[in-house]
This record gives structure tokens, sequence and C-alpha cells, in this order.
């Protein structure tokens, strides 16, 4: 049985991280905005025969980039950013790209899934793995 204790402590853990996760959503949404028009610009204007997957990759890669820059100073204030730090961020970022790149390889080239659908759906799983583990491993100093 759970005493009332655990409970009242993780409801204070919740409403701790609650305004973090909300500026974590605000910014994700931005950037899925941006990966959404990155990804129709690359794959239907600039390199319009390129392979899709290969064009995903690398506007995720770069997006990424960018999202870590403003999560790092608006979402995980004051967390240590060091060379551990980004030596951590850099295996979460990897872990991340792989699993959406896995998402839209899975949902577009396998399934024949409508591109920029399979590009919103994965960002938006992939984000709730990417919270908890920039939280748990590549910011974990943080208070």
């Amino acid at each position: 049985m759970i005493d009332r204790s655990h409970l009242v402590r993780l409801y204070q853990l919740g409403m701790k991280e609650l305004p973090r996760f909300i500026r974590y959503c605000v910014i994700g949404l931005t950037m899925l905005g941006l990966t959404i028009a990155l990804y129709a610009l690359v794959s239907r204007v600039l390199w319009q025969n390129g392979p899709a997957s290969l064009q995903y990759v690398l506007v995720a890669c770069f997006v990424t980039c960018v999202n870590y820059q403003i999560n790092s100073r608006v979402t995980f204030i004051g967390a240590k950013r060091d060379v551990s730090t980004f030596i951590r961020f850099a295996i979460v970022t990897a872990s991340s790209i792989g699993l959406s790149t896995f998402l839209f390889w899975l949902g577009h080239e396998v399934f024949g899934l409508f591109d920029l659908a399979v590009v919103f759906f994965s960002n938006v799983l992939v984000a709730f793995y990417t919270f908890a583990l920039h939280r748990l491993v590549t910011f974990r100093n943080q208070s």
C-alpha cells in the first residue's frame, strides 16, 4: 500500500516539474513546426528526388541542435553545461534521432503513410522520451 507521505512527495515533485514541462512543450511545439517546415522545404523544393529518410535525419539533426540550445537556456535553467553534460546530451540526442528516424522510416517507407503526418506524430511521441531523458540524464545535476 502506498503511504500518504509518498503521495504528497510525488504530488510536490509533479508540481515542481509542471512549469518546466510546460516550457518544454511550448519549445517542442515550436521545434515541431520548424521540423515540418524544414522537411517540407528540403523534400519539396531543395532536394525533391532525395531519399526521404535521409532528408528527415538531416533536418532532425539540425533541429535537435537548435532545440538543445533553447531548452538548455529556457527549460533546464541552472543546469551545468560542461563537457560531461555535452556528452550526455550527445547520447540522448543520438538515441532520440535514432528513434525518431526509425518511426519515420516505419511510418513512411514501410506503411506508406503521408510523410508530413509521420513527421508530426513521430516527433510528438519522441518528445516525451527526450524530456524524460534530458531531465534524468542530460541535465541531472539541476535542482
